[in-house]
């Protein structure tokens, strides 16, 4: 019986824990490939934003 109990306290614990974990923010986002590079979403939003200047 006290195992029983032990167990479902480390598990709701457990659960816990895991609905606590961050939300994963994307830093960058790879929108196309030209040979060996590499485009980016902040390379093209960049270059937006020097064009307007």
């Amino acid at each position: 019986m006290k195992n029983k109990i032990l167990l479902s306290c480390f598990a709701l614990i457990i659960s816990f824990a895991a609905v606590a974990q961050p939300k994963g923010i994307l830093a960058d986002k790879i929108i196309a490939v030209v040979g060996n590079k590499i485009i980016l979403k902040s390379d093209i939003d960049n270059q937006l934003l020097d064009m307007q200047r």
